[in-house]
């Protein structure tokens, strides 16, 4: 988990997609967590499956800020994301 806060620290981008069943409905939810500036910038996206082709009507984004790398933390936690499972992203990144 060091090595994970490190690259945070040095402003680069780590995170997570996963997907959940919600109501008998796959959705997929993108986290991911930057240090800009002397704050800790936190993004969440969630979509159902079925409508990725559309993504700009159906996507629900989230962006929230904080002043400590744990306090970004612990907002994943609370919304029981596993911090521990984030990694580089590939691909397009969220911020």
């Amino acid at each position: 988990m060091n090595k994970l806060i490190e690259s945070i620290e040095r402003g680069k981008v780590r995170g997570i997609e996963e997907y959940k069943l919600i109501d008998g409905e796959r959705y997929c939810y993108q986290y991911a967590l930057k240090k800009i500036a002397n704050k800790y910038v936190t993004y969440l996206f969630f979509i159902p499956e079925s409508k990725m082709d559309v993504m700009e009507d159906y996507g629900s984004e989230e962006i929230k800020e904080f002043f400590s790398i744990t306090d970004a933390i612990n907002y994943f936690t609370s919304i029981g994301v596993d911090f521990s499972l984030f990694r580089p992203i590939k691909g397009v990144l969220p911020f």
